[in-house]
């Protein structure tokens, strides 16, 4: 109730498999001796708070299961479990990027889920908060980085609009050539 918009929040897509670049270019190498090494480096996302991303999407695979998450593809950010009996539950992932805390709507949805829970009534407003200031979202971080503040989001940012979904099949044919090419080249 009361939550103006779908909501914006600040997500940069990354992966594990960026933690050996990442860390590579902190030591000040640029890969490793022995193989190639996936992932990117996320040390320009660390660098700048207005960075631009370091991927648009990303692309997993485990056993059979295969996965695409492209900037700006609708996620789940919360989820409820409404039982005839007992407690009722909510599922949320979007608390791990700080600044999100300072976006209004994002605040509302948690504050209407957390009274929710309690199987209270939501105003039809949605439960409301004072603007968080640029000071109180830096008050209580448990690792806070000197001289670099959490920045209240942009009104930039908050615009942001998902982008066009990626040509998948086109991406596909690329790797199939490129592992060819490669397969020629161990050959010889």
């Amino acid at each position: 109730n009361g939550i103006n918009s779908a909501g914006r929040d600040y997500d940069e897509m990354v992966s594990h498999v960026d933690l050996a670049p990442t860390l590579l270019a902190l030591a000040g190498a640029s890969s490793l001796p022995t193989r190639p090494v996936d992932g990117v480096s996320l040390v320009p996302v660390f660098d700048s708070a207005s960075a631009a991303a370091v991927r648009s999407d990303l692309f997993a695979e485990i056993g059979y299961a295969r996965a695409v998450r492209t900037k700006g593809t609708k996620q789940a950010l919360m989820w409820c479990r409404d039982p005839k009996k007992g407690g009722r539950g909510v599922g949320f992932v979007g608390g791990h990027y700080h600044r999100n805390w300072a976006i209004n709507d994002f605040r509302k949805l948690v504050l209407n889920a957390i009274v929710w829970l309690a199987r209270a009534e939501v105003p039809a407003d949605g439960v409301s908060s004072k603007p968080i200031t640029e000071a109180q979202l830096n008050e209580n971080l448990d690792r806070p980085v000197k001289g670099k503040p959490v920045l209240l989001p942009t009104p930039d940012l908050l615009k942001y609009r998902p982008m066009k979904m990626p040509n998948l099949k086109l991406r596909e044919e690329r790797l199939r050539k490129a592992r060819e090419r490669k397969a020629k080249r161990k050959a010889k």
